[in-house]
């Protein structure tokens, strides 16, 4: 009789992976259910199988809320991205397979539109000649599912709500602070942000304070707006002696 073990080749249940996935981007259990198709018993019953495979607590559940653990947060961070990318996979195999019809309806800024959409809409008009699509210019938060469209670009300065969309990064920039070359040697230097209090600025519409980071304090300061507007373009042409810009480097 050989002393060797022989490891014994389990089935991993990729289907309880998936419904975990689902219920920390739900939120609930019932929702998850309600998004897989499936009994609610159903979901519960595949997380706590996943819990026993693992070896690890998943979900801290009490009658009013659910959050991960330490491990169900590392879980999800490796695994979400997997499940994420396999449903990219089908609908790509899926449009591949079908013709690609109807119309697409696409929002987004007016500078992102332009300087970023050109191309590729053209392109995904000319590789499928069922297909239109109509882009529509917006600010601040759009809800797809509730405004009808299929893409919604959106440039924010915080994290999205929660929601059961899908959310994907394009871009990150970094915000900067200029001034008119007179303006700028009319100011006393050193400078403190605190000199700048109620200067006139050019700045995006809700913009009413900057805030500085000095050491471990934050500085508050109050500005005065000349003219807000989302176009930073537009921020670029109305420069004038006097004024400072908030833009992107």
């Amino acid at each position: 009789m050989s002393g060797k073990h022989c490891p014994v080749n389990e089935t991993i249940q990729w289907n309880d992976w998936e419904a975990f996935c689902c219920v920390v981007e739900q939120g609930t259990f019932t929702a998850a259910a309600d998004q897989l198709d499936c009994p609610k018993s159903r979901v519960s019953a595949a997380v706590a199988r996943l819990e026993t495979a693992i070896g690890a607590k998943l979900l801290e559940r009490t009658t009013r809320r659910m959050r991960l653990t330490d491990a169900g947060s590392a879980v999800y961070r490796d695994v979400a991205p997997l499940f994420a990318r396999l449903r990219e996979i089908r609908q790509e195999t899926l449009a591949r397979e079908e013709g690609v019809q109807g119309v697409l309806r696409i929002a987004t800024p007016y500078e992102f539109g332009a300087q970023q959409l050109g191309g590729i809409i053209c392109r995904t008009l000319a590789a499928h000649p069922a297909l239109d699509v109509s882009v529509e210019i917006t600010q601040g938060l759009v809800d797809p599912i509730r405004d009808g469209f299929d893409v919604a670009f959106v440039i924010v300065d915080a994290d999205l709500p929660d929601s059961g969309t899908v959310a994907r990064r394009i871009y990150h920039v970094e915000r900067g602070l200029f001034a008119a070359p007179v303006l700028a040697n009319s100011l006393p230097r050193p400078m403190r942000p605190e000199d700048l209090a109620n200067t006139p600025t050019l700045t995006t519409p809700g913009d009413t304070v900057w805030e500085f980071q000095r050491d471990e304090a934050c500085i508050t300061v109050p500005i005065r707006p000349r003219m807000q507007t989302y176009n930073a373009e537009l921020r670029l042409q109305a420069r004038w002696p006097g004024s400072v810009l908030p833009s992107c480097r």
